[in-house]
């Protein structure tokens, strides 16, 4: 009897333990939440998983409409391939310097690679509670002083953040989530 005890409390601690982990702070999920949360909820899954009709759901107009005849025209099975390549390529992503002001926010986007970084900054804006990408910069290459992976420290890795501090690195990206 007691050993059944003793095993339901490791089961319940258990579950406890994979909530909290799987559970990601700040997130309020796809249905609107944060600005950033366009990004890791719905941006980088739809990314991920090549699918173009969720990615263009992240996009605000005119942009979006501008997405759809780009897809339209080069073919969305392409565009497809494309987010899924860009993905593969991605060992990490960074949001940084996220700012609100009612409607209106921006942020800064860094994609990681092994070798370098891209950094753009995104304009946002909410629509019916939702946050949706207004613009994008172009992409701006960084060389990363540390390539990504390289041991530093025998047994630490760097993992590509440039100021750990202040950023909000959910790792997913780099646990391929």
């Amino acid at each position: 009897m007691r050993a059944s005890r003793v095993a339901a409390a490791i089961l319940s601690v258990a579950i406890v333990a994979a909530v909290l982990l799987t559970s990601r702070p700040g997130s309020s999920g796809g249905s609107g939440g944060t600005p950033k949360d366009v990004i890791y909820d719905r941006l980088l899954p739809a990314m991920k998983a090549g699918d173009v009709r969720a990615y263009l759901k992240c996009f605000d107009e005119p942009l979006a409409a501008e997405l759809r005849t780009a897809a339209e025209t080069d073919g969305w099975a392409k565009l497809s391939q494309s987010l899924r390549a860009h993905d593969a390529r991605v060992t990490g992503v960074a949001v940084t310097n996220e700012e609100v002001a009612g409607d209106e926010a921006s942020l800064q986007l860094e994609w990681v690679y092994r070798e370098d970084s891209d950094v753009q900054t995104v304009a946002l804006r909410r629509a019916n509670g939702r946050w949706l990408i207004r613009s994008l910069t172009p992409q701006r290459r960084a060389r990363l002083p540390i390539p990504y992976g390289t041991e530093v420290i025998p047994g630490l890795k760097v993992g590509g953040a440039s100021d750990p501090s202040d950023r909000d690195d959910r790792a997913g990206h780099g646990q391929r989530w």
